[in-house]
């Protein structure tokens, strides 16, 4: 019996800590690099908004109790000479993001990178038990999100930190603000 609550313990405190090998590399891709512990799965999905259909690129690394996304989409030339006001889109873009987990904001603050405005926030989901950590930045015409999920109550730390804080801008993307 002590054997059995021991294992039961142990795999209670251990999941997904070191189940899956990490493979770290480098993704270079779409005015971007990023480091990412394994192949990304790459998708999309069109979505008709009113500026017209936006479609949404993304790269993920899902393991067991985290997921590590890198997500962009490009807006058309009509919106973003109508754009004035960054905070406002970087807002609608976290209040986006928040209503599609069924989230709640427990945490967020101003980033830069390379120039450009960007927020970081921390949502937890009602519905899927996950805490998320996004930075998501404005280079016209293009919004980028760089998501780390984990366990609900998971701290940021460790691969997810090194995760968020790779993410750059190519030479060629930042060279244009």
């Amino acid at each position: 019996m002590k054997i059995k609550l021991l294992m039961l313990a142990l795999a209670l405190t251990v999941p997904g800590s070191g189940c899956v090998p990490r493979h770290w590399q480098t993704v270079s891709e779409n005015g971007f690099t990023v480091s990412m512990p394994g192949t990304p799965t790459k998708g999309q999905q069109s979505t008709p908004t009113a500026v017209g259909d936006i479609t949404a690129y993304t790269y993920t690394v899902e393991f067991r109790n985290e997921a590590f996304t890198v997500a962009f989409n490009d807006y058309p030339p009509t919106a973003v000479a109508r754009l004035t006001d960054t905070d406002k889109l970087l807002d609608g873009g976290r209040t986006g993001a928040i209503s599609n987990i069924n989230g709640t904001l427990t945490e967020e603050h101003a980033v830069k990178l390379a120039g450009y405005s960007g927020k970081e926030f921390s949502a937890d989901s009602t519905e899927k038990g996950a805490t998320v950590t996004d930075r998501i930045f404005w280079v016209p015409p293009r919004l980028y999100q760089v998501i780390y999920t984990r366990r609900k109550g998971g701290p940021l730390a460790g691969d997810g930190q090194k995760f968020l804080d790779s993410f750059s801008l190519a030479p060629s993307a930042a060279g244009g603000h």
